[in-house]
Protein backbone atom coordinates (compact mmCIF):
# COMPACT_ATOMS: atom_id res chain seq x y z
CA UNK A 1 0.00 0.00 0.00
CA UNK A 2 1.10 3.55 -0.16
CA UNK A 3 2.79 5.15 2.69
CA UNK A 4 3.19 8.48 4.49
CA UNK A 5 6.31 10.59 3.62
CA UNK A 6 7.24 13.66 6.05
CA UNK A 7 9.55 16.69 5.21
CA UNK A 8 8.65 18.65 8.47
CA UNK A 9 10.31 21.73 8.02
CA UNK A 10 9.23 25.60 7.38
CA UNK A 11 12.96 25.98 6.03
CA UNK A 12 14.11 22.65 4.22
CA UNK A 13 15.69 21.96 7.55
CA UNK A 14 14.20 20.90 10.87
CA UNK A 15 16.35 21.61 13.75
CA UNK A 16 13.98 19.76 16.11
CA UNK A 17 11.63 16.86 15.66
CA UNK A 18 9.72 15.98 18.61
CA UNK A 19 7.53 13.52 19.49
CA UNK A 20 4.31 15.82 20.06
CA UNK A 21 4.99 17.08 16.51
CA UNK A 22 4.51 13.62 14.88
CA UNK A 23 1.59 12.83 16.93
CA UNK A 24 0.12 15.85 15.44
CA UNK A 25 1.06 14.59 12.05
CA UNK A 26 0.35 10.85 13.01
CA UNK A 27 -3.68 12.28 13.99
CA UNK A 28 -4.19 13.55 11.08
CA UNK A 29 -2.93 10.90 8.32
CA UNK A 30 -4.01 8.38 10.20
CA UNK A 31 -1.16 6.12 10.23
CA UNK A 32 2.62 6.29 11.48
CA UNK A 33 4.96 8.43 8.77
CA UNK A 34 8.25 7.93 6.95
CA UNK A 35 10.55 10.74 7.61
CA UNK A 36 12.23 12.58 4.82
CA UNK A 37 15.10 13.92 6.70
CA UNK A 38 17.58 17.02 5.52
CA UNK A 39 19.45 17.51 8.59
CA UNK A 40 22.84 16.78 5.99
CA UNK A 41 21.77 17.90 3.33
CA UNK A 42 23.14 19.79 0.46
CA UNK A 43 21.28 18.99 -2.64
CA UNK A 44 19.94 22.50 -2.47
CA UNK A 45 23.11 24.79 -1.72
CA UNK A 46 25.76 22.64 -2.95
CA UNK A 47 27.86 25.89 -1.46
CA UNK A 48 27.73 24.62 2.04
CA UNK A 49 28.26 21.51 3.78
CA UNK A 50 27.08 19.59 6.88
CA UNK A 51 29.51 17.26 7.99
CA UNK A 52 27.78 17.45 11.82
CA UNK A 53 26.56 14.38 13.42
CA UNK A 54 22.54 13.68 13.48
CA UNK A 55 21.17 15.14 16.42
CA UNK A 56 17.91 17.01 17.68
CA UNK A 57 15.93 13.55 17.11
CA UNK A 58 14.80 12.03 20.20
CA UNK A 59 15.07 8.24 20.68
CA UNK A 60 11.53 8.32 21.67
CA UNK A 61 10.19 9.17 18.76
CA UNK A 62 10.66 6.12 17.21
CA UNK A 63 7.50 4.64 18.46
CA UNK A 64 5.75 7.38 16.22
CA UNK A 65 7.61 6.77 13.20
CA UNK A 66 7.71 4.23 10.36
CA UNK A 67 11.32 4.94 9.42
CA UNK A 68 13.43 7.45 8.70
CA UNK A 69 15.21 8.53 5.43
CA UNK A 70 18.30 10.46 5.67
CA UNK A 71 19.31 12.53 3.20
CA UNK A 72 22.76 12.76 3.00
CA UNK A 73 25.23 15.68 1.40
CA UNK A 74 26.13 15.12 -2.20
CA UNK A 75 29.89 14.50 -1.75
CA UNK A 76 29.83 10.75 -0.47
CA UNK A 77 33.24 11.37 1.61
CA UNK A 78 31.46 13.86 3.91
CA UNK A 79 28.79 11.36 5.35
CA UNK A 80 30.99 9.17 7.20
CA UNK A 81 30.15 11.39 10.68
CA UNK A 82 26.22 11.54 9.76
CA UNK A 83 25.78 8.23 8.64
CA UNK A 84 28.23 6.77 11.86
CA UNK A 85 25.93 8.98 14.45
CA UNK A 86 22.69 7.47 12.46
CA UNK A 87 23.70 4.38 12.91
CA UNK A 88 24.78 4.72 16.60
CA UNK A 89 21.20 6.31 16.89
CA UNK A 90 19.32 3.37 15.87
CA UNK A 91 21.12 0.91 17.22
CA UNK A 92 19.93 2.28 20.75
CA UNK A 93 16.43 2.12 19.94
CA UNK A 94 17.28 -1.62 19.17
CA UNK A 95 18.95 -2.00 22.45
CA UNK A 96 16.28 0.02 24.11
CA UNK A 97 13.29 -2.35 22.24
CA UNK A 98 14.97 -5.32 23.58
CA UNK A 99 15.97 -4.13 26.99
CA UNK A 100 12.18 -2.92 27.89
CA UNK A 101 10.33 -5.54 26.39
CA UNK A 102 8.35 -3.06 23.76
CA UNK A 103 7.69 -0.62 26.36
CA UNK A 104 6.91 2.75 25.54
CA UNK A 105 6.92 4.03 28.94
CA UNK A 106 10.48 3.16 30.36
CA UNK A 107 13.72 4.09 28.59
CA UNK A 108 16.91 3.07 30.41
CA UNK A 109 18.80 6.15 31.52
CA UNK A 110 22.27 4.15 30.05
CA UNK A 111 20.91 4.10 26.65
CA UNK A 112 19.90 7.40 25.89
CA UNK A 113 21.52 8.69 22.87
CA UNK A 114 24.10 11.96 23.80
CA UNK A 115 25.47 13.49 20.80
CA UNK A 116 28.49 14.62 21.80
CA UNK A 117 30.03 11.17 22.80
CA UNK A 118 27.88 10.12 19.62
CA UNK A 119 30.19 12.72 17.38
CA UNK A 120 33.35 11.67 19.48
CA UNK A 121 33.31 7.79 18.43
CA UNK A 122 32.40 8.60 14.56
CA UNK A 123 35.50 10.75 15.06
CA UNK A 124 37.93 7.99 16.90
CA UNK A 125 36.27 5.09 13.91
CA UNK A 126 36.91 7.85 11.02
CA UNK A 127 40.74 9.13 11.99
CA UNK A 128 42.62 5.79 10.58
CA UNK A 129 40.97 6.74 7.18
CA UNK A 130 43.10 10.04 6.99
CA UNK A 131 46.13 8.43 8.09
CA UNK A 132 46.04 5.40 5.95
CA UNK A 133 49.61 5.00 3.92
CA UNK A 134 49.06 5.73 -0.14
CA UNK A 135 50.02 3.20 -2.43
CA UNK A 136 50.57 4.24 -5.75
CA UNK A 137 47.49 2.04 -6.91
CA UNK A 138 45.28 4.59 -4.40
CA UNK A 139 46.28 7.34 -6.07
CA UNK A 140 45.56 6.19 -10.42
CA UNK A 141 42.05 6.94 -10.88
CA UNK A 142 41.04 4.25 -14.13
CA UNK A 143 38.40 4.71 -16.07
CA UNK A 144 36.68 2.32 -18.24
CA UNK A 145 34.17 3.12 -20.32
CA UNK A 146 32.78 -0.35 -22.18
CA UNK A 147 29.94 1.48 -25.02
CA UNK A 148 29.42 -2.50 -26.17
CA UNK A 149 25.84 -2.97 -27.08
CA UNK A 150 24.78 -5.91 -29.77
CA UNK A 151 24.85 -5.11 -32.73
CA UNK A 152 27.61 -2.29 -32.33
CA UNK A 153 31.65 -2.98 -32.81
CA UNK A 154 33.45 -2.53 -29.30
CA UNK A 155 35.03 1.01 -28.38
CA UNK A 156 38.35 1.69 -27.45
CA UNK A 157 38.75 1.66 -23.49
CA UNK A 158 40.43 4.46 -21.53
CA UNK A 159 42.78 2.56 -19.16
CA UNK A 160 44.05 5.67 -17.03
CA UNK A 161 44.20 9.40 -16.77
CA UNK A 162 47.13 9.34 -14.91
CA UNK A 163 50.50 9.04 -15.79
CA UNK A 164 52.23 6.54 -13.44
CA UNK A 165 55.47 8.41 -13.66
CA UNK A 166 54.10 11.69 -12.69
CA UNK A 167 52.11 9.67 -9.70
CA UNK A 168 55.27 8.03 -8.41
CA UNK A 169 57.59 11.44 -8.25
CA UNK A 170 54.46 12.96 -6.40
CA UNK A 171 54.06 10.22 -3.76
CA UNK A 172 57.69 10.75 -3.26
CA UNK A 173 57.49 14.22 -2.57
CA UNK A 174 54.27 13.65 -0.44
CA UNK A 175 54.40 9.94 1.64
CA UNK A 176 51.59 10.10 4.82
CA UNK A 177 53.32 7.14 6.77
CA UNK A 178 51.82 6.09 10.40
CA UNK A 179 54.24 3.49 12.58
CA UNK A 180 50.33 2.64 14.29
CA UNK A 181 46.78 2.74 13.37
CA UNK A 182 46.16 2.45 17.09
CA UNK A 183 44.67 5.11 19.28
CA UNK A 184 46.65 6.66 22.27
CA UNK A 185 45.08 7.94 25.47
CA UNK A 186 44.61 11.29 24.20
CA UNK A 187 43.29 10.22 20.61
CA UNK A 188 46.11 10.83 18.93
CA UNK A 189 47.64 8.14 16.48
CA UNK A 190 51.08 7.48 16.83
CA UNK A 191 53.41 8.75 13.90
CA UNK A 192 56.94 8.24 12.47
CA UNK A 193 58.31 11.70 13.60
CA UNK A 194 60.60 12.30 10.51
CA UNK A 195 60.71 15.70 8.90
CA UNK A 196 57.92 15.30 5.93
CA UNK A 197 55.55 13.05 7.93
CA UNK A 198 52.08 14.43 9.01
CA UNK A 199 49.80 12.34 10.94
CA UNK A 200 46.29 14.12 11.94
CA UNK A 201 44.60 13.89 15.12
CA UNK A 202 41.23 13.49 16.40
CA UNK A 203 41.22 17.40 17.46
CA UNK A 204 42.71 18.16 13.93
CA UNK A 205 39.25 16.14 12.35
CA UNK A 206 36.77 17.94 14.98
CA UNK A 207 37.75 21.66 13.77
CA UNK A 208 37.43 20.20 10.27
CA UNK A 209 33.94 18.56 10.99
CA UNK A 210 33.04 21.86 13.16
CA UNK A 211 33.65 24.20 10.50
CA UNK A 212 31.22 22.86 8.16
CA UNK A 213 28.42 21.27 11.04
CA UNK A 214 24.94 21.42 10.64
CA UNK A 215 22.52 23.79 9.04
CA UNK A 216 21.87 26.08 11.38
CA UNK A 217 25.17 26.38 13.41
CA UNK A 218 28.98 25.99 13.39
CA UNK A 219 30.16 23.27 16.10
CA UNK A 220 31.05 24.78 19.85
CA UNK A 221 34.74 24.94 19.49
CA UNK A 222 34.50 26.87 16.15
CA UNK A 223 31.55 29.09 17.53
CA UNK A 224 34.38 29.87 20.20
CA UNK A 225 36.70 31.11 17.48
CA UNK A 226 34.23 33.38 16.34
CA UNK A 227 33.55 34.88 19.41
CA UNK A 228 37.13 35.40 20.18
CA UNK A 229 37.54 37.32 16.59
CA UNK A 230 34.73 39.24 17.56
CA UNK A 231 36.44 40.22 21.07
CA UNK A 232 39.74 41.01 19.26
CA UNK A 233 38.30 42.95 16.40
CA UNK A 234 35.69 44.82 19.09
CA UNK A 235 38.83 45.97 21.76
CA UNK A 236 40.87 46.80 18.56
CA UNK A 237 38.88 49.34 17.78
CA UNK A 238 38.17 50.43 21.45
CA UNK A 239 41.86 50.22 21.52
CA UNK A 240 42.64 52.58 18.53
CA UNK A 241 39.65 54.82 19.81
CA UNK A 242 41.45 55.24 23.62
CA UNK A 243 45.28 55.49 21.20
CA UNK A 244 43.75 58.56 19.92
CA UNK A 245 42.39 60.07 22.16
CA UNK A 246 45.68 59.84 24.30
CA UNK A 247 47.70 60.98 21.26
CA UNK A 248 45.36 63.87 21.47
CA UNK A 249 46.03 64.36 24.79
CA UNK A 250 49.84 64.07 24.81
CA UNK A 251 49.81 66.47 22.10
CA UNK A 252 47.76 69.13 23.46
CA UNK A 253 50.37 68.78 26.66
CA UNK A 254 53.17 69.46 24.64
CA UNK A 255 51.94 72.31 23.15
CA UNK A 256 51.32 73.47 26.64
CA UNK A 257 54.78 72.76 27.92
CA UNK A 258 56.46 74.05 24.82
CA UNK A 259 54.33 77.17 24.68
CA UNK A 260 54.39 77.71 28.73
CA UNK A 261 58.61 77.11 28.35
CA UNK A 262 59.01 79.47 25.58
CA UNK A 263 57.38 82.24 27.50
CA UNK A 264 59.18 81.51 30.96
CA UNK A 265 61.99 81.95 28.24
CA UNK A 266 61.23 85.50 27.39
Amino acid sequence: GMFALLIKSRKVVSQDITVSHLLSINNILKRRVIIWDNLNANDYDQRRLCMGPYTGRSLNISNEINGILLNPNCEFELNFIPLNTLGQWFKLININEKDNNYNKDFIKTSSIYEVNKAFEKSLIDWLPEFNKIKSANDSQQILKIDNYREGMSPKCLISSLTNEENVEESLNENVISCSSSRLSKSDIMECDHNKNNICLTIDDIRLLVELFYLPYQHGPNIQQVFMDFYWLRFNYNQYKNVRKTEKRKISSYNSYYSSAGHHGGT
